[in-house]
C-alpha cells in the first residue's frame, strides 16, 4: 500500500511542474498531455495480465520487480534531455505501477477474510489517493525550493527502497502455490476465457465499470494534470493554492474509499 502511495505521488508529479517541463523540453501543452498519457498506456493494457500473473505466481516478487521498474522510470525521467526520453520514463513508471493496486488486493485475499475485502480495498485506495494529494499539493511548494529533476531522483530512490522492503517483508503462505498447482491439474481447471466471459456477461460489472470510468476521467484530467495550471492561469490563484485545491479531490477519495468499503462489507 505504501508502494501504491509513492507510485501515485510519482504519477501526479508533472501536474505541479508543467511550466518547468515545458521550458526544459521546449514543448507545447499538447505534448505535455502526451507525456502524461504515456503513464496510462501500459497501466491500462497490463491490468488483466497483472491479475493473471499475481494469481498464478503470487504478488511478492511481482510487486518488488514492479517497484524497481517504477524507480528506473522515475530515474530516467529525471535525467531526460529529450521529450521521448521523458515519455519512456513515464511509460516505465506506468508499467511498474500497474501491479501496485492489484497486487495489494491479492495480498488482502491471501491474508484476510473475505468479509474485510471491501474495507481493505478502500484503505488501499485511500492510501494511494493520499499520495496523489501529497503530489499535487506539495509539488508546487517543493518546486520553489528544489529543481524538479532532484525531486524525481528522490522519488526514484524511495521507490527502489520500497522494492527492497517488499521483497524482504511481504510473505506468501506456502499453501497458496500448492493449492494453485493442485487446482491446475484438476478437472475444474479455471479458464481465463471463461472468467473473462463471466465478467463481460455481468450487467453489474458494466454498470460499475462505466460509473468508475466516468468518475475517474475528470479526476485524472483535472486533478492529476491540468487543474493546477488551469486555475493558476485562468483565475490567477498562486500555484501553491491551486495545488492544495486539487489535493482536496484526492483527500475526498481517501476518506470515501475506506468508508464506502467498510459499509459495503457490512
Amino acid at each position: 500500500a505504501a508502494f501504491f502511495f509513492f507510485e501515485y505521488f510519482a504519477r501526479v508529479d508533472p501536474s505541479g511542474m508543467l511550466d518547468e517541463l515545458a521550458a526544459h523540453f521546449r514543448v507545447q501543452n499538447y505534448q505535455l498531455g502526451e507525456l502524461s498519457a504515456f503513464f496510462y498506456i501500459p497501466y491500462v493494457v497490463m491490468q488483466i495480465p497483472v491479475g493473471i500473473l499475481v494469481d498464478r505466481y503470487g504478488p511478492r516478487l511481482w510487486l518488488a520487480v514492479a517497484a524497481l521498474v517504477s524507480a528506473l522510470g522515475a530515474w530516467l525521467f529525471a535525467h531526460a534531455g529529450l521529450i521521448w526520453e521523458a515519455k519512456f520514463g513515464r511509460f516505465l513508471i506506468g508499467l511498474g505501477a500497474s501491479f501496485a493496486f492489484v497486487g495489494t488486493l491479492k495480498l488482502a485475499t491471501i491474508w484476510f477474510s473475505r468479509n474485510r475485502l471491501g474495507l481493505l480495498a478502500g484503505l488501499t485506495q485511500g492510501v494511494g489517493m493520499l499520495g496523489a494529494a501529497a503530489g499535487v499539493g506539495i509539488m508546487p511548494i517543493l518546486i520553489h525550493h528544489w529543481h524538479w529533476q532532484w525531486i524525481m531522483k528522490a522519488v526514484a530512490v524511495l521507490l527502489a527502497i520500497f522494492s527492497i522492503l517488499i521483497f524482504s517483508c511481504v510473505r506468501e503462505p506456502q499453501g497458496v502455490k500448492k493449492t494453485t498447482d493442485v487446482a491446475s491439474h484438476g478437472a475444474n481447471k479455471p479458464s481465463f476465457f471463461r472468467g473473462i466471459s463471466c465478467v463481460l456477461k455481468s450487467p453489474m460489472s458494466w454498470v460499475n465499470a462505466i460509473y468508475a470510468g466516468m468518475l475517474y476521467a475528470p479526476t485524472a484530467a483535472l486533478g492529476e494534470l491540468w487543474g493546477t495550471r488551469f486555475f493558476h492561469h485562468i483565475y490567477g490563484f498562486t500555484q501553491e493554492k491551486t495545488g492544495l485545491m486539487m489535493a482536496c479531490i484526492f483527500v475526498g477519495w481517501s476518506i470515501g474509499g475506506p468508508l464506502v468499503g467498510g459499509v459495503s462489507d457490512r
